[in-house]
């Protein structure tokens, strides 16, 4: 029913490259001072997601974290990431090294320096008053409505 064709594709000879000159091959064979390369935030941030979602399912808690922090290039070969606390500090710095080797496997061997920096958290400390009327003075400036809604009901301050 169905005959096998017989002809047969034929292969063209690869063209040759020309060959070098002796000058050019001597400049391409001496390696060039190695050029700094600096990363960008986007290769950097693939990078770190990269390692990330590779970690193993025991290492969860360092993985979870490094998905919500997104590391910043500061200087050449070097960025920061901001944590919350210093037991998240803790945890980047003994992990740091392993983080950077992997790292610098996703950006081409690069070698990088982390540096971790900790939020300031201000704690505003509420001095606790007593008196009802300066409550409501300070209720009332933060939020105007209440004094409105005071006049509106007829209410008075004891």
């Amino acid at each position: 029913m169905f005959q096998r064709a017989r002809t047969t594709l034929q292969q063209e000879p690869a063209p040759t490259a020309p060959q070098p000159t002796p000058a050019a091959a001597a400049a391409v064979d001496t390696p060039a001072a190695p050029q700094p390369k600096t990363i960008t935030k986007e290769a950097l941030s693939q990078a770190w997601t990269a390692f990330a979602m590779q970690l193993p399912e025991r290492e969860r808690a360092l993985a979870d974290r490094m998905k919500i922090i997104t590391p910043i290039p500061t200087e050449e070969r070097q960025f920061k990431i901001t944590v919350d606390n210093q037991l998240v500090a803790a945890l980047f710095e003994q992990q740091a090294t392993r983080i950077i080797k992997g790292i610098g496997e996703y950006l081409g061997g690069t070698i990088l320096k982390m540096n971790i920096e900790v939020n300031k958290v201000d704690v505003k400390k509420h001095i606790h008053i007593y008196d009802r009327t300066k409550q409501y003075e300070i209720l009332a400036k933060k939020n105007p409505t209440i004094e409105k809604l005071r006049k509106a009901l007829n209410l008075e301050l004891s």
